[in-house]
């Protein structure tokens, strides 16, 4: 029986950037129940119907076939909404060929990595633009993405990042600096104005002009993560910010 083993992870940087090759893809799920699911994918002048099952660790049953591409079109429209929109793109390291999906959408901002195994004991060397594993965390399944409302995913991405940084599991590039603590008080003190996002990140960056993309994000979630810092007001308005400063940083 053809099986899929696969480890999934999150990219917490753009190192993986360089030289890499992308290719859109289309997705759709007709049935999802029990863990198994239905699949209907368009790339380019290519469409495969995949029908997989109930996870078992890194392990899970995949039967793939081509179909015309009329034939998927149609299919599209028979599938759950949203419809998953992403490039991949495909990244050799040590020895294995990664695949980093970069989503769009719904899902804009939300960024994952895969490898394909060949038994689950497998050894792999980790790139240094990978984060924590979600390989169990069904979140991060392409099947639950469908489900979760606007900007979800990519909210949940940043809470693991945000617990592995206060738990001192993450590594030290994306551990809480005190520049990230300084521009997390910075935002604080300016949610209490009532300016637009644009005007926020513009002062943020002006207050801190040597802060990164990173630094500003993981500053953001960071308020709405901390359970010292976390009051309803607070979390939406750094939820909102931070989904924004994603798309204008």
């Amino acid at each position: 029986m053809p099986v899929e083993i696969e480890r999934k992870f999150l990219v917490v940087s753009d190192g993986w950037r360089e030289n890499a090759v992308g290719q859109r893809f289309c997705q759709g799920y007709l049935a999802r129940a029990d863990g198994v699911t239905v699949r209907v994918r368009r790339a380019g002048s290519w469409a495969y119907l995949t029908v997989k099952g109930e996870p078992n660790g890194f392990v899970r049953s995949e039967f793939e076939y081509e179909v015309p591409v009329e034939e998927a079109e149609a299919m599209f429209k028979l599938c759950h909404r949203p419809l998953i929109e992403k490039t991949r793109y495909e990244v050799p390291h040590a020895g294995l060929v990664w695949h980093v999906d970069e989503f769009a959408g719904d899902n804009a901002g939300l960024v994952l990595a895969e490898v394909g195994l060949d038994h689950p004991e497998q050894p792999i060397e980790r790139p240094a633009w990978l984060g924590q594993e979600v390989s169990h965390d069904p979140r991060f399944r392409n099947s639950r993405l469908v489900d979760a409302p606007k900007g979800q995913a990519v909210y949940a991405c940043h809470t693991v990042s945000a617990h592995q940084a206060a738990t001192g599991s993450m590594r030290r590039s994306t551990t809480v600096s005190p520049d990230v603590e300084a521009i997390t008080r910075t935002l604080e003190e300016l949610s209490t104005r009532a300016i637009a996002n644009g005007e926020l990140l513009q002062e943020v960056q002006r207050r801190h002009p040597q802060a990164s993309a990173g630094d500003i994000m993981h500053a953001a979630f960071l308020s709405v993560t901390d359970p010292a810092r976390r009051n309803s007001r607070l979390t939406s308005r750094m939820y909102d910010f931070a989904l924004a400063a994603r798309r204008m940083l």
